[in-house]
């Protein structure tokens, strides 16, 4: 068993590689988002073009360079920061050296209060669920598993809708 967040784009590609033993069932859907300081000029927008984009420093963490590659392509490279550490990355747009890339669900683990989310014009869906084999709910603790990450996303969810 596997908890899985997969963009939409990526998530289209999987019929090749399916396996029809193999289980994924979406249960959180959410969109990438622009991640700003309260006080950046950014803020106050609507929305954010990709041309737009292309030309803000943006810091990444390593798991969402394929989501700006798909989004921008080339003009990709303008990123500031592809890096590991989460942290620096929340440092970096806290101090309003760079903006970031990320979604509300993130926001119900990590809350931010310094930054505010700016939704993209044309962005990337990701999915949020279990991935497993068929056979393996038959197990207790599988179904158990399943059940639990599905009653998190459940909350992630309705934390959304109040904000």
């Amino acid at each position: 068993i596997g908890i899985l967040s997969i963009a939409d784009f990526l998530l289209r590609e999987t019929h090749r590689l399916k396996d029809p033993s193999v289980c994924f069932e979406p249960k959180l859907w959410d969109k990438l988002m622009l991640n700003v300081r309260q006080d950046s000029v950014l803020a106050k927008k609507t929305a954010i073009s990709l041309e737009e984009l292309t030309n803000i420093p943006v810091a990444l963490h390593n798991t969402e360079t394929i989501m700006m590659e798909h989004l921008l392509g080339e003009a990709a490279s303008k990123v500031v920061v592809h890096t590991t550490n989460y942290d620096l990355c929340r440092n970096m747009i806290s101090k309003g050296m760079a903006a970031g890339i990320t979604s509300d669900f993130l926001d119900y683990y990590l809350p931010e209060t310094h930054t505010v989310r700016v939704p993209l014009e044309h962005t990337v869906e990701i999915a949020y669920g279990c991935v497993y084999r068929l056979e393996a709910l038959e197990n207790p603790v599988t179904k158990c598993i399943v059940k639990l990450v599905e009653e998190e996303l459940r909350r992630c969810r309705e934390y959304q809708m109040k904000a």
